[in-house]
């Protein structure tokens, strides 16, 4: 049985800001707001059977209209950076929000995570956000009808779906921007996080962390992850590419299988484990090497390699690489995305 609970908690240019809250029997629980399709809280239970909160987030709305890098959105049109905020479709330049230096980052000023959707629980609790990104919003064509779909199962497994139809020729690559940190602790950062990638190629990025275009191999690099290492052995590597991270990594990395699990997170302490199955191509991997002491979450003040991102979805700046899988959706298509959280102890 999974129990949902709503609550008015805001108001955000003349709409409601709705939490929804999922509970299974065994304990574990998401927070998820309508604004951006947040999740605030995500319970996981530790090697003895204790629920604590694994993702980072704020208990005042108001700090996601000021503050928030992303914590636990949805990322719309398009995630992460698309080179000098502009793309070419059918002989026609778009030019986009530059709103990283010359990119358009995660969709621009107002991409999918900074708007509010329309909520519901179906009948089955699944909890169903909806909105239509209007043509032209952001720069993007196309009226784009999207539906996000939270799904929390009895078995602590979380999936979430992603659907778009468009009335004509546009882009999309959406993903969730959640921050992890398996301590429950978030005063221990997660250097010492255990992470196994099932990605045989990497993407190298340029110093504006644009993608050079490339898929390297991972033989040799701080990006080789097929057989479990902690996050601070890539770390101890030195490798430029890390450098230009920001003294980690931030970089996209293209999947050898899906829905087989292809990403494993563990943390050694609290027993808990992750296991991340989707069907997209790529995945980005985060380390929160851009955090500083400037914010408090719930108490906690925020330091570099707090949390790491994983990142499901296709690759970055993929309308301006021919090489990469196409992000294209046409109006007979319907644009699918769907990823599982697993949550485990070992």
């Amino acid at each position: 049985m999974i129990f949902v609970t709503t609550e008015e908690i805001a108001e955000h240019n003349g709409s409601k800001v709705i939490e929804y809250k999922l509970r299974n029997e065994n304990g574990m629980e998401l927070s998820i707001l309508n604004y951006g399709c947040i999740i605030t809280k995500w319970t996981a239970k530790d090697r003895e059977g204790n629920y604590q909160n694994i993702v980072l987030g704020f208990d005042e709305f108001d700090k996601y209209l000021t503050q928030s890098p992303y914590f636990g959105a949805v990322i719309g049109r398009v995630a992460g950076r698309i080179s000098d905020a502009a793309f070419k479709l059918n002989g026609e330049t778009y030019q986009l929000e530059a709103n990283q230096e010359k990119s358009c980052l995660h969709g621009g000023e107002k991409g999918f995570d900074k708007v509010v959707w329309e909520g519901r629980v179906a009948e089955n609790q699944d909890l169903i956000f909806t909105r239509t990104s209007p043509h032209m919003e952001g720069g993007f064509p196309g009226n784009l009808d999207v539906t996000v779909t939270y799904r929390l199962l009895e078995d602590d497994t979380v999936e979430i779906e992603y659907e778009g139809t468009t009335d004509q020729d546009t882009i999309i690559n959406m993903t969730n921007h959640s921050y992890f940190n398996l301590n429950g602790d978030f005063n221990k950062s997660v250097v010492n996080h255990e992470l196994m990638l099932k990605a045989g190629r990497y993407l190298p990025l340029k110093e504006d962390l644009i993608p050079t275009g490339e898929l390297a191999p991972v033989d040799g690099t701080a990006f080789d992850f097929r057989e479990p290492k902690t996050l601070k052995e890539g770390f101890d590597t030195n490798e430029r590419q890390l450098e230009i991270g920001g003294g980690g990594f931030d970089h996209p990395l293209m999947l050898d299988t899906n829905f087989d699990q292809e990403i494993v997170l563990s943390e050694c302490d609290s027993g808990r484990r992750l296991t991340i199955e989707t069907d997209q191509k790529g995945l980005v991997l985060y380390t929160g090497n851009q955090m500083d002491s400037n914010m408090t979450i719930r108490g906690y003040n925020t330091q570099k390699h707090m949390a790491l991102c994983l990142e499901t979805q296709n690759l970055p700046n993929a309308i301006n690489e021919p090489l990469f899988p196409s992000i294209v959706l046409k109006p007979a298509e319907t644009y699918k995305a769907k990823t599982r959280y697993i949550w485990t102890v070992c």
